[in-house]
């Protein structure tokens, strides 16, 4: 189905755009740091976690360390949709303070600056119609398996981790840049990380490792639900799309996938008006509540 005008980007323009019902176009104002406003919020949500982390880190008790890294940890989630909206949008107008902010989120979810951007902007969003399992160009997030069978949420997960360096690779000789600053700053992320683990093992590994790897995994796992059972070249009615209010207040819009897939530059606070533009348009078996949607388990059952 093809889309109007409404949908195509603004050449030259300083904001992203959407035409709201009125037929005119509203924008996000900016400051002289952060390009939207709006963001001020994100970004004090992740710089809370990082000084909770930091306090964690310096704790003496091992035991008050663990307890307060559990507390944190399903809070820390947070950040995963916070990088997400990050990656496809940058929240700060200088460089330095956006590599930085990006260390606080790779701190905090595991997800690496360039490599996160190469893997799903350039993979997953590129591809996401693309399930066949035997074109190597196929979707990075593909929920078929090699037998043409659903996969299992838990094997979705494992092969999507396993898989993310090798394709982040392959996905480098197209984009050379993106992938040797990816490898860059996973060095220096090394360095950070060698120096924590060499100043207090224990908390490190506590505070920083595990989480990460845990939300690492809480990401693959999350996503598992956003295009399952929809093999289909129409952008419309290839994603599931959440309008719950409190799932997208905790994952700042995410549920607006389709309207997302749309068009991934804007802005996450703008999904809404988007999605309102095209809401009649999206076929009632892609809207769901979160969880694997009934029309996914009806026509690709688990085997």
């Amino acid at each position: 189905m093809p889309l109007g005008p409404e949908f195509v980007p603004h050449a030259g323009a300083p904001e992203e755009r959407v035409r709201s019902r009125g037929g005119q176009s509203t924008s996000l104002p900016g400051g002289r740091l952060l390009r939207h406003r709006i963001d001020a919020g994100p970004v004090l949500y992740v710089l809370t976690i990082a000084a909770v982390q930091a306090v964690l880190f310096l704790q003496p008790s091992a035991l008050m360390t663990v307890l307060g890294v559990a507390i944190l940890w399903p809070l820390q989630t947070r950040s995963i949709y916070i990088a997400h909206n990050h990656y496809h949008r940058r929240i700060f107008r200088w460089r330095a303070l956006n590599l930085a902010f990006e260390t606080s989120l790779f701190l905090q979810t595991g997800m690496p600056s360039f490599g996160f951007p190469l893997h799903h902007n350039f993979g997953h969003h590129r591809h996401y119609r693309n399930q066949d399992p035997a074109d190597p160009d196929s979707d990075p997030h593909r929920w078929l398996g090699s037998d043409g069978q659903r996969l299992s949420r838990w094997v979705y997960a494992w092969r999507l981790l396993s898989e993310a360096v090798p394709v982040g690779r392959r996905l480098g000789l197209r984009f050379p840049r993106l992938w040797r600053n990816f490898l860059i700053v996973s060095a220096c992320y090394a360095v950070v990380l060698g120096v924590l683990l060499t100043a207090r093992p224990f908390h490190a590994f506590a505070v920083f490792i595990v989480p990460m790897a845990l939300c690492l995994f809480a990401l693959a796992w999350s996503t598992y639900v956003h295009h399952l059972g929809l093999p289909t070249a129409d952008p419309l009615s290839a994603s599931y799309t959440n309008v719950g209010y409190w799932s997208n207040r905790w994952g700042y819009n995410i549920g607006y996938h389709t309207a997302h897939h749309l068009k991934p530059g804007l802005h996450w606070s703008k999904l809404p008006v988007l999605h309102a533009r095209i809401a009649d348009r999206v076929p009632p078996h892609c809207y769901y509540e979160g969880e694997v949607a009934p029309y996914a388990r009806m026509h690709w059952p688990l085997p």
